[in-house]
C-alpha cells in the first residue's frame, strides 16, 4: 500500500517571490510544476524499501530534472540508473529509490530533493495572457529568479527495533513493560503512554475539572453560559479523562497496582458520562487494567480486561497490540498454540510489526 506526502509547489512559493519587494505584489500564478514524494512501505531494520517521487510538469516543459535523497547516516542505497533531462509539458515522471535501514531511528527523516531549471520563458508568457497590465514589473521579477531551482520534500517515520511506523499518527504504543515478560518471549506486553502530557499536568487537568464540575452541578445555567463563550466542556472533560490515564500508567510503572486500578475505575466511571470518549483512550485503559491485574497475579482477570479492550472495536489499528498482550498472557498461562495465533493475528494486522512476527516465529519452531 503506498503512503504518500502531497507536496504541490507553487510559484509564488518560490524564495526570490517571497523576499522580493518587487515580487511582494506580483499576481498569483498557477502552479508550474508539482512534486510528490513517498515511501512504498513502512520501514523495516534491514529491510531494502522503496521511495517514490513524482514530478509532473504543470506549465510548459521541464528543463535539468534531477531528484535525489538525502538519507539518514549509514543507510544504504541501492544504484540505480533513474531518468534525468527533460519532461514534456503536462506529463509526469516517477523516480524510484531503493534504500535499506541499517538501525533503529525514533525520530527519523527522509529528504527527497528536486532541482529543475526555472522555465522563466513559461512562466513570463504566462503572466502576461493573464496580467497583460503589469507583465512587464512581472517579467523583471521572474527574469531575477535563479536559473535553477530547488524544492524539497520530507518524509517523517520512526523505527525501533520492534516496529517501524510511516506516517506517523495515533496508533504508536512503543512501552513496553519488561516486568511481564514470559519466557520465550522478547519483550514484554506494551502499553499506551502519552509523553506529551506530564503528570503535574495531568493532576491539574483532573482537578480543574473537577472543580468546574462542582460549580456546573452548583448552577444550572452556568453550562450554557460557558457554551455560548465558546469553551467545549466536552473538551475539558476529555482532558480529565486522558489525565486520570496519564496518572494511571505513572502508578503502573511504580508498581502501585492497587492505585492505577482505583484510577481506571473512576476512568470508566468518568467515561460513562460522555459519549466523547475516544475509544482508543478506552482501549488503552482498559489494556492497562489488564496489564495491572496481571502483575498483580490476577490472570484471570487480566484475560477479561484484554479481551474487553479487544471488543470494544476490533478493527482499531492498535488492537495489534492488545492480541500481542493476549499471546503473551497465553504463554504465561501454558497455552502456546493459543499465543501462536494471537501473534499471528498480530502480524496480520501490521506485517511491519515485527516483534510480534519474530514471537510468532519463535512459537512456530518449537
Amino acid at each position: 500500500m503506498r503512503l504518500s506526502l502531497r507536496i504541490l509547489l507553487c510559484l509564488f512559493l518560490i524564495g526570490a517571490f517571497v523576499t522580493s519587494p518587487v515580487a511582494a505584489d506580483m499576481p498569483k500564478l498557477p502552479p508550474w510544476y508539482g512534486f510528490d514524494a513517498s515511501l512504498a512501505d513502512i520501514p523495516r531494520i534491514g529491510v531494502p524499501v522503496d521511495v517514490l517521487a513524482t514530478v509532473t510538469s504543470c506549465l510548459g516543459d521541464l528543463e535539468d530534472v534531477d531528484v535525489s535523497l538525502l538519507l539518514p547516516p549509514g543507510w544504504t542505497q541501492t544504484p540505480r540508473e533513474e531518468p534525468k533531462g527533460r519532461l514534456g509539458s503536462g506529463s509526469s515522471r516517477l523516480f524510484r529509490f531503493t534504500v535499506t535501514p541499517t538501525g533503529p531511528l525514533p525520530n527519523g527523516s527522509i529528504g527527497c530533493k528536486l532541482r529543475v531549471r526555472t522555465p522563466k520563458v513559461e512562466l513570463i508568457r504566462e503572466a502576461g495572457s493573464r496580467f497583460p497590465e503589469e507583465a512587464n514589473k512581472i517579467a523583471q521579477t521572474i527574469n531575477a529568479w535563479p536559473d535553477m531551482h530547488e524544492a524539497f520534500a520530507d518524509m517523517a517515520f520512526a523505527l525501533y527495533k520492534e516496529e517501524g511506523f510511516y506516517p506517523l499518527g495515533p496508533d504508536m504504543w512503543i512501552t513496553y513493560d519488561d516486568r511481564l515478560r514470559p519466557e520465550g518471549a522478547v519483550r514484554g506486553p506494551s502499553l499506551y503512554r502519552d509523553v506529551m502530557i506530564t503528570p503535574f499536568q495531568a493532576q491539574t487537568d483532573v482537578e480543574m475539572f473537577d472543580k468546574l464540575q462542582a460549580l456546573l452541578k452548583s448552577d444550572p445555567k452556568l453550562g450554557p453560559s460557558l457554551a455560548d463563550k465558546g469553551i467545549d466542556l466536552t473538551k475539558k472533560r476529555v482532558d480529565q479523562l486522558l489525565g486520570l490515564y496519564v496518572l494511571a500508567v505513572e502508578a503502573y510503572l511504580k508498581s502501585d497496582f492497587p492505585a492505577a486500578e482505583a484510577l481506571l475505575n473512576r476512568f470508566v466511571t468518568e467515561s460513562g458520562e460522555t459519549p466523547a470518549v475516544p475509544v482508543e483512550l478506552a482501549v488503552a485503559a482498559e489494556n492497562l487494567r489488564g496489564l495491572a491485574a496481571w502483575a498483580s497475579g490476577d490472570r484471570r482477570t487480566a484475560e477479561q480486561a484484554l479481551q474487553k479492550a479487544f471488543y470494544k472495536n476490533r478493527k482499531l489499528p492498535i488492537q495489534r497490540y492488545i492480541l500481542r498482550n493476549i499471546g503473551l498472557l497465553m504463554i504465561a498461562k501454558g497455552d502456546r498454540s493459543s499465543a501462536r495465533e494471537m501473534f499471528r493475528l498480530a502480524t496480520e494486522m501490521k506485517p511491519a510489526y515485527v516483534l510480534a512476527g519474530e514471537e510468532y516465529a519463535r512459537l512456530k519452531e518449537r
